[in-house]
């Protein structure tokens, strides 16, 4: 009988030992099933952040190239324009030459001739 419930309480001590070892796999299971969790809880948000980031550099990209556009479009216009001005002052160089040798002009008397060969005292520019 003694052998009997040493063999018994040998399977108990097993059982025991066992169900110790079943309790630390599954806390050992539930430890790993958390981390997976939060690895991929992990991941979704950083994979996230990388579509929010490659957004915003597509926005900001395109940005860029709009503002591009606009700044060589009004370069040019202000190249055209400056260019327009260089026209005009130089015209007006030459009409204030003109206006100067005119002015020169104005004292010394034009005589207009008709079909009758009338003179006629005009002053040039009056």
């Amino acid at each position: 009988a003694e052998k009997f419930e040493n063999a018994v309480r040998a399977l108990q001590e097993a059982q025991k030992e066992k169900v110790a070892a079943i309790e630390g796999a599954n806390e050992q299971a539930r430890e790993i099933n958390r981390e997976a969790k939060e690895l991929d809880e992990s991941r979704a948000k950083k994979q996230m952040r990388l579509q929010l980031m490659t957004e915003s550099s597509k926005i900001t990209d395109q940005s860029c190239e709009d503002t591009k556009k606009k700044l060589d479009k009004e370069s040019a216009v202000h190249q055209e324009l400056a260019l327009k001005r260089a026209k005009i002052d130089k015209e007006l160089e030459e009409l204030n030459a003109r206006g100067l040798a005119g002015e020169d002009e104005k004292k010394i008397p034009t005589v207009l001739a008709g079909n009758c060969g009338v003179d006629m005292g005009i002053w040039k520019g009056e």
